[in-house]
């Protein structure tokens, strides 16, 4: 493996490009930038694709050639637990069908349906048009939908959960080198899975629930911030991406061999959710300020990423959103009809709650990790300050990468730290046992089924249906 001596703050990396390139950093590059090849190739128009395509395969056989080989003799022992790990997280989700999964689960298989039984692009009578397309941030979808459409099964839950469990294993695998500890294998992943905010003091503040039983988040009423296992739970087309980018980002910090690689990435990331890569920007600019634009912007995949990539994606997501309601807090300060709205001593009331504690700890019990940590620290505080979405799904969803580097930290001063900060983190990660006890309760409590055949023709759809599709023609897409 390469030397892992720091480098020096606004350092450059000259032989970057020859460094090799750790097998779960290629592997969750490829992971992320699958989706996206297959809607280039499929989607996109033609002339477009073409070039789009040849640059995603010219960067991930170059990845890949990088690729270091050798496996250490513990790696298979350990790669055991993470998948068993991954798998009974995915399980505990309701993958596999044994437990009752969230009503977002509606959409969720009218998405993946709606993909794989249609041909690409996905176009339907929608809207009142006779054709309106499927638009929408389809990343995490694509694959299982193009499983689904080879084989034609009808395998729905299947097909997502084995993707999902592919790329929690994939982040888990990565976290050892982010904690400076790799003989440490279960440890990091069970302080992400029970990382969140102390939900149950704010309840008890507020007195405010909203959503099914025990789901506590909500509790400020005009803002939530997502504890990890209730954003896997719940939206895992935001998460997986948003874990995966953060732990490529982190690693750059010392191991600097992805940086010319960082926009295709972050035009993968968009497809899979744009909220994931405004969270992560603020990460990306920790690296450039160590580092230097030149292989991060200025490097020529950069440059032709941008081009053949971003700007096509962002112009699919962004077909027919101008009715999306978006502005500064105090401009929409509301947000559900029975909840607080926004007042400055609510918003400073939800960071202490929500972020106050961890921030507070690791500020004072890490020492290498300042630039993400303020990053992380700097997003959660101007997180609330802009509202996207009927339900504030900016909130929720951007600042999923910063909650992550908290995570990250908190595993890391866990294991390195001294008792001080070690009980300091364990008392944290007791008081957020509430939130994550209530999401993993719900599968097995008595509930309806989510049917795997939902599709947006049902009911629950009507009020949602403009949020997945847009009128055709869509210029950027083939007809």
């Amino acid at each position: 493996m390469w030397p892992t001596k720091k480098l020096a703050e606004g350092a450059t990396c000259p032989h970057m490009n020859n460094r090799p390139i750790y097998w779960a950093e290629s592997a969750a590059f490829i992971y992320l930038v699958v989706p996206l090849f297959l809607f280039f190739a499929f989607f996109i128009r033609v002339s477009i694709a073409i070039p789009s395509c040849a640059l995603i395969t010219a960067c991930a056989y170059d990845i890949i050639r990088r690729t270091e080989l050798r496996v250490p003799s513990s790696l298979p022992g350990r790669a055991l637990i993470l998948l068993a790990v991954s798998i009974l997280w995915i399980w505990l989700s309701g993958g596999g069908g044994q437990l009752h999964q969230n009503g977002d689960w509606l959409k969720h298989y009218s998405v993946v349906n709606s993909l794989a039984y249609s041909h690409w692009p996905a176009v339907e009578a929608r809207l009142g048009f006779e054709g309106a397309a499927i638009r929408y941030s389809i990343g995490w979808y694509l694959v299982p939908a193009f499983a689904l459409k080879l084989t034609n099964l009808h395998a729905q839950n299947l097909m997502l959960s084995l993707w999902s469990v592919a790329g929690i294993f994939l982040f888990f695998s990565l976290l050892p080198g982010l904690i400076d500890k790799k003989n440490v294998v279960i440890i990091a992943p069970l302080v992400f899975i029970t990382f969140g905010g102390a939900d149950l003091f704010g309840t008890l503040i507020t007195g405010y629930r909203h959503g099914p039983p025990h789901h506590i988040q909500w509790w400020a009423g005009w803002i939530e911030y997502s504890a990890n296992t209730t954003s896997l739970f719940w939206v895992p087309q935001h998460a997986i991406p948003s874990w995966l980018g953060i732990a490529l980002l982190m690693r750059q910090r010392l191991h600097p061999s992805l940086l010319p690689y960082l926009a295709p990435l972050f035009a993968a990331i968009l497809l899979w959710s744009p909220f994931a890569a405004m969270g992560l920007m603020p990460f990306a600019v920790v690296l450039a300020l160590q580092y230097g634009l030149r292989d991060i912007v200025l490097d020529w995949r950069s440059m032709c990423s941008l081009f053949f990539l971003a700007i096509p994606v962002a112009s699919y997501l962004a077909a027919g959103t101008t009715t999306v309601p978006h502005g500064f807090i105090w401009t929409v300060p509301c947000t559900m009809d029975d909840g607080a709205c926004f007042t400055w001593p609510a918003y400073f009331l939800f960071l202490v709650i929500e972020v106050a504690t961890p921030l507070a700890i690791l500020f004072l019990g890490i020492d290498s990790e300042k630039g993400f940590l303020l990053a992380a620290a700097i997003s959660l505080c101007s997180i609330p300050l802009y509202k996207i979405g009927v339900t504030n799904d900016f909130a929720m969803r951007a600042s999923i990468p910063a909650i992550s580097v908290l995570s990250i930290l908190s595993a890391k001063v866990l294991i390195n730290g001294n008792r001080l900060t070690t009980v300091a983190i364990l008392a944290m990660l007791v008081a957020a046992l509430p939130t994550i006890s209530g999401e993993v309760y719900r599968g097995f409590s008595p509930g309806p089924d989510i049917d795997e055949d939902t599709t947006f023709d049902a009911p629950w759809a009507e009020r949602y249906i403009d949020q997945y599709f847009a009128p055709m023609p869509i210029w950027i897409l083939r007809k």
